[in-house]
């Protein structure tokens, strides 16, 4: 196959009217895709921290009360609970539950934006927490979400969100663990090895051909002409790297 040709053909008006009308089908299967799947409560995790862990051998010669009780392990948990979806969903019961050793402390439910009469009501039993909240207006048409805010005594990271009703599911956005968060660097690292390799194959033996631009050449046509990709393609991992890696990694240390 000569690839050559085909990157020719993919440059020329005919080709990029296919791009252009391939792109355009993809975008419309997309958003059909996201209409079938149903109204979704989105529960996203913005802050996972151990404010304070004790090891057992100091356990004795440190103090630490919340309101006049002991704490060993104080941990916060922040969320976000939105609707994803274009129709408001009402009688919303999510629940958090915790590991068998945690106890929950308190938990604060703020709205945005503050709408009059609305509250959220909120029922704990040691590891256990329920939030019922009346209704959740679209989070794109009306920017309507909770964050609720908990402390707990013990470890933040083995908590499981559950909920459901008529109509609509719960879907659990978490922030990732380290080890995760290093398998996407690694990834991404590929990603830019990988895509410099093909610009190497393919797209600069074409602009050899196409502006007769010799390989050992060092202008500013060739700046201009052969490093664009390079710099789109480094950018596009960069900001992908900054968005998928250095984000989480801040919220899931950010105690």
């Amino acid at each position: 196959m000569d690839y050559h040709k085909i990157v020719d053909w993919l440059l020329s008006e005919a080709g990029a009217g296919w791009v252009f009308g391939g792109l355009s089908l993809f975008a419309l299967m997309v958003n059909w895709f996201r209409q079938r799947r149903g109204q979704r409560i989105i529960y996203r995790e913005v802050v996972k921290a151990s404010v304070l862990s004790v090891r057992e051998s100091f356990r004795e010669r440190i103090s630490v009360q919340f309101d006049n009780k002991p704490v060993k392990n104080l941990g916060i948990l922040v969320v976000e609970l939105f609707n994803r979806s274009s129709q408001a969903i009402t009688d919303i019961g999510a629940t958090l539950e915790f590991g068998e050793d945690t106890v929950i402390l308190v938990c604060i439910c703020e709205a945005t934006p503050k709408i009059t009469g609305f509250e959220v009501a909120t029922e704990s039993s040691q590891n256990r927490l329920l939030l019922k909240v009346p209704y959740l207006n679209s989070i794109r048409q009306h920017g309507h979400k909770i964050k609720a805010y908990i402390v707990i005594d013990g470890s933040v990271h083995n908590v499981e969100p559950s909920g459901g009703g008529v109509g609509w599911s719960l879907h659990a956005v978490r922030i990732p663990t380290r080890r995760q968060v290093l398998k996407r660097a690694g990834l991404l690292f590929g990603l830019l090895i990988a895509g410099l390799a093909a610009l190497n194959r393919f797209y600069n033996p074409l602009i050899e051909r196409r502006f007769r631009i010799p390989a050992n050449e060092f202008s500013l046509r060739v700046l201009l002409v052969a490093s664009i990709p390079t710099i789109l393609l480094s950018v596009g991992v960069f900001a992908l790297f900054i968005i998928w890696v250095m984000v989480p990694e801040a919220r899931r240390d950010a105690g």
